[in-house]
């Protein structure tokens, strides 16, 4: 016969959505250590289904390291938007514990206010260059670990968005084939800074629901899907004035350092996945 806490993991990794609705009503500091003996992956499974505020709450009962470990699992979206809740000394400490890469994109969208499009798009996103052939996308695909989004969004080198093709429609066509040549016209994009309220009218909306993001300069610096908008202007309502006002730093400080950390965040990523591929490439 399983244990009461057998039982009780148990539940947790069957039914996430029924445990987090029940974890609710309970105190923070049980929800945490029970969270903290769970197998990570299912813990975080669990913590996406609290409410906001919960969760929050939940995040600031956990131990450092525990809770580093369950940002890492969750995407950088989810993550900057708990993370907002906590001191700016006790979130200090916790990054510091998250994986570089994962970090640096929390951290990106940690610097803009709540209440505009750069504090909710997803910064890790797989991108596609436009000088590269229909071979060299799939092999991105291949090697991406993430989820392979429908629409992909094609840049020039200085990361301006030049077009847009769907996953499926790159395999329809020759290997050789240069992405220049097959994808679609370049799509319309929200601005980074724009307010949630404003970006949720944008007409393309209509016909998409992604859209890309671009900083200040034009460049592309992630996406926005019209779900998670939808959900950021609901649980705008919920939080303090305090927490959608004050951001990691000053605010104007806070987006002209977003904007050129996104940049060199990209190109690290961009770099880290061609060594990958081309150690890949020499072993063969």
């Amino acid at each position: 016969m399983q244990s009461k806490q057998q039982l009780a993991l148990t539940y947790l990794e069957h039914e996430p959505s029924a445990a987090a609705k029940i974890l609710e009503s309970i105190t923070e500091t049980a929800v945490a250590e029970l969270l903290a003996i769970a197998p990570i992956s299912t813990a975080a499974q669990v913590f996406e289904q609290l409410s906001t505020g919960k969760g929050i709450a939940c995040l600031d009962a956990m131990g450092q390291q525990t809770a580093a470990h369950l940002l890492t699992q969750l995407s950088a979206t989810n993550a900057a938007t708990l993370l907002k809740g906590l001191s700016q000394t006790k979130r200090k400490v916790i990054l510091h514990q998250v994986p570089t890469l994962k970090a640096q994109a929390i951290q990106i969208l940690l610097a803009y206010p709540a209440n505009v499009v750069g504090a909710w798009m997803n910064p890790e996103v797989l991108t596609l260059r436009n000088t590269h052939t229909v071979a060299d996308a799939l092999q991105q695909l291949k090697s991406f670990q993430g989820n392979i989004p429908h629409r992909l969004f094609i840049l020039e080198r200085r990361r301006y968005l030049v077009g847009v093709i769907s996953a499926t429609d790159i395999m329809g066509y020759p290997e050789s084939r240069l992405l220049s040549d097959c994808m679609a016209t370049k799509p319309a994009a929200l601005q980074s800074r724009l307010q949630l309220t404003l970006a949720q009218q944008h007409a393309d909306w209509g016909h998409s629901i992604v859209m890309p993001v671009v900083n200040r300069h034009n460049e592309f610096i992630g996406v926005l899907n019209y779900s998670t908008l939808n959900t950021a202007i609901e649980q705008l309502k919920n939080m303090p004035d305090k927490t959608i006002k004050v951001s990691q730093m000053d605010n104007s400080l806070g987006l002209l350092i977003s904007d050129s950390v996104t940049g060199v965040w990209q190109a690290l990523r961009d770099a880290w996945n061609l060594s990958n591929r081309e150690e890949k490439n020499g072993r063969r």
